[in-house]
């Protein structure tokens, strides 16, 4: 015989229980002006309306768009029938989630991470890299995260990309991108006369600076042409006069703009 599941119950002790479950951040809204995400249960109850405010998002308000379309897990804070709304705290979860995350990692670690989404620079913050980590979501700054030098951080990782991740500090849950993978003046080599392609890092002082494209990571430099322009941004192509691994010295002689 089968037996009726009320899911509007099953909701209930979940929010009673403080059970984790799993959404989709399917928008962002406002809600008495104040921004909400829209979320859509990975067991949705037709009835009742999700949503997670954005001081349960742990997220700044800003960085809220950047988590639409997003698969996240929440706790359940609250749940209203009659107005058929369910709060739900994404905050709560990943502070929970962090501390049993400490307890099984150490520094020097190195773990697989799935990306979750890239949050733009803001006037107080650099750009993040949001990564889950053992199904924690972390966020790793971009001095950490970049592994180019010439690429913003969306046009280095795409959500869902399964990446690499260095346990620097683990009661902070610091990590990084960069460390996980070997040193890239150890790990590529340029012979004298090689033409290589790249893009342009900056221009200081009359030296151009110049991330190769078989090398990301590595800066050479190259005198500022006679004649023409270079810009930062410009893809050019060079010649490798010298290169040195030791002292991490690539000598570039630019040929043209591309």
């Amino acid at each position: 015989m089968l037996t009726h599941v009320d899911p509007i119950e099953v909701l209930f002790q979940a929010t009673r229980t403080r059970k984790p479950i799993e959404g989709l951040v399917a928008a962002l809204e406002r809600v008495e002006s104040r921004p909400v995400w829209a979320v859509r249960l990975a067991n949705p109850v037709l009835e009742i309306r999700a949503i997670c405010p954005v001081e349960w998002s742990g997220v700044h308000e800003k960085d809220m768009p950047a988590l639409v379309g997003t698969k996240q897990v929440f706790l359940p804070k609250e749940l209203d029938r009659e107005a058929g709304v369910v709060v739900l705290s994404r905050s709560e979860y990943v502070e929970q989630a962090k501390e049993t995350l400490k307890a099984t990692i150490k520094q020097g670690d190195v773990l697989p991470a799935t990306v979750i989404a890239v949050l733009p620079r803001r006037e107080d913050s650099p750009a993040r890299l949001v990564v889950e980590v053992a199904g924690v979501p972390v966020e790793i700054p971009r001095k950490l995260a970049s592994r180019s030098l010439s690429l913003p951080l969306d046009r280095q990782y795409r959500p869902g990309q399964v990446i690499a991740v260095k346990v620097l500090d683990p009661e902070n849950l610091t990590f990084s991108v960069k460390d996980a993978y070997p040193d890239p003046w150890q790990a590529y080599s340029f012979t004298r006369g090689q033409i290589i392609s790249g893009t342009v890092i900056q221009i200081v002082q009359g030296i151009v600076f110049i991330e190769p494209d078989v090398a990301p990571g590595i800066a050479g430099i190259s005198p500022y042409p006679v004649r023409g322009e270079v810009r930062r941004g410009d893809r050019v192509q060079c010649i490798v006069a010298t290169f040195d691994r030791e002292r991490k010295k690539l000598h570039l002689r630019l040929r043209r703009v591309m």
